[in-house]
């Protein structure tokens, strides 16, 4: 999955929360199926135009086993080296939900109130059983109002 850029928002003393939905297509083309004298007629490339495909969503619940938010400074870029991470939000702890359709990210207002940081780098990732990860979303992270 090749990830897409979204700058995120946060007011300190607010609740933040977001919802990403994702599609994919599914073609409708089923060599075992579709095997009749104009199908092999046709490349398999031929056959998928003409078959066509449907949108649909991601199934995030099933597909994925772990998820993680990462903020870090956007100027802390030293290699290899370990960057200290400014908030990190993840499946275990409960900031993040996959569903069936969607991934949710929420950060309650106790929270963002206390957040020390106003500007950082973030990422998404999204892992498998089988250890593959996948970047959802990445981008900016802006907090604005005053500090508790």
């Amino acid at each position: 999955m090749i990830p897409a850029k979204l700058d995120l928002l946060i007011w300190r003393g607010t609740s933040f929360e977001v919802e990403l939905l994702s599609q994919v297509k599914n073609y409708l083309f089923d060599p075992a199926v579709h095997n009749g004298p104009a199908d092999l007629k046709r490349t398999h490339t031929e056959n998928l135009e003409y078959y066509g495909f449907v949108w649909e969503y991601v199934d995030f619940a099933s597909l994925y086993t772990e998820a993680t938010l990462v903020v870090v400074k956007p100027w802390d870029q030293n290699g290899n080296e370990a960057r200290t991470h400014l908030l990190e939000l993840s499946l275990l702890n409960g900031d993040i939900e996959l569903t069936s359709n969607s991934v949710k990210v929420e950060i309650n207002a106790e929270i963002t109130q206390q957040l020390s940081f106003d500007s950082g780098s973030y990422k998404l990732l999204l892992t498998t059983a089988a250890g593959k990860v996948d970047g959802l979303v990445y981008g900016t992270v802006t907090v604005k109002g005053e500090r508790g």
